[in-house]
């Protein structure tokens, strides 16, 4: 499964080549291909033995695997089509844009977010992805919508709460030093990363000072990839994230393209680096964790934008990254 997912990366070249909906096509079908084949594993496996249970998780992912259970009395087959459920969710983003959207929801489902999301953390992914629905509603000046989406996350995952706290104190802040244009162009950026690095400095401090009195205390010292041959070092990883998200911004030459788009790289920017502050001291390496899944979340959103204003290089550099991505290797074998 892991070779027809770094297959499927490495086809990305097509788009180049003005290939955009082939890729599209041929992504979307390696997609299945793995969704269809690939036995439960991980985490999922915790989910199909709880299908039959009440009310072991919130209340929206449980009544949805209720129903479906309901009516297979399957509890593989109900993963399965929440699975399908968790598809559709996330492919509803190319509805914000009017072109390549084949392209777009290729992008999304074969994302490393989605991949994580659909062979091991249905909760969480589901949940995140509707905090990412509710944000581009927001900025699409659909804010009531945008409210409402980001609020549903809770149901999925109660954690929620706390990244929908955080983005709108980031929000805030973005909407009050950036979004009015108040620097040239071309230094505007820069100062979006300087601003970033004060906050993400800021936060992983509040976070060392609160954890203790939060019910995410347990994951204190908690490393899953140490002594673990098939996972690679945490601090390794995050080091190799910084290096790629570097590696996109100095495509862009760090320059402004448009609010939209400025705001979902401010956050990307602001949750790598909590990660890596956080990622200095082992007792934050799982929780380090919790967080870097919702930046592949925001990078997975940033995609779209970027395919939507048809920069194709950029696109088909961070997709043969993911082609790289060892946790998916990991899930997927």
């Amino acid at each position: 499964m892991s070779s027809i997912y770094i297959l499927q990366k490495l086809l990305s070249i097509l788009i180049l080549f003005r290939l955009g909906y082939l890729y599209g096509i041929v992504s979307i079908f390696l997609f299945f291909v793995i969704l269809f084949f690939k036995e439960p594993s991980l985490d999922i496996i915790n989910y199909v033995k709880l299908v039959s249970s009440e009310n072991q998780y919130e209340l929206f992912y449980s009544r949805i695997i209720d129903i479906f259970y309901f009516f297979t009395n399957d509890s593989k087959l109900s993963i399965f089509f929440y699975q399908l459920f968790l598809v559709c969710v996330a492919s509803s983003i190319s509805f914000f844009f009017r072109d390549n959207k084949i392209l777009i929801i290729s992008v999304i489902i074969s994302s490393v977010a989605m991949m994580l999301a659909i062979h091991n953390n249905l909760r969480q992914g589901t949940a995140c992805i509707f905090i990412l629905l509710g944000i581009i509603f927001y900025i699409k000046n659909y804010k009531k919508l945008g409210i409402l989406t980001t609020l549903i996350s809770i149901g999925f995952h109660h954690a929620s709460i706390h990244f929908i706290i955080l983005f709108c104190v980031l929000g805030i802040i973005y909407k009050f030093l950036f979004s009015k244009n108040l620097y040239k162009k071309n230094i505007k950026m820069y100062y979006i990363f300087f601003i970033a690095v004060l906050l993400a400095i800021f936060f992983s401090n509040l976070i060392n000072l609160l954890i203790n009195y939060s019910q995410f205390s347990l994951y204190l010292e908690m490393d899953l990839s140490f002594n673990n041959p098939n996972r690679v070092a945490h601090l390794t990883k995050i080091v190799i994230l910084i290096f790629f998200w570097l590696s996109t911004e100095m495509i862009l030459k760090f320059h402004s393209i448009d609010n939209q788009i400025d705001f979902l790289r401010f956050l990307r920017q602001f949750l790598i680096l909590v990660t890596f502050f956080l990622s200095l001291s082992k007792s934050f390496y799982e929780i380090s964790n919790r967080i870097l899944y919702m930046y592949y979340i925001i990078e997975m959103g940033l995609l779209c934008f970027y395919v939507d204003r048809k920069m194709f290089n950029i696109t088909v550099f961070m997709i043969i990254s993911y082609g790289f991505a060892f946790n998916v290797w990991t899930v997927l074998s």
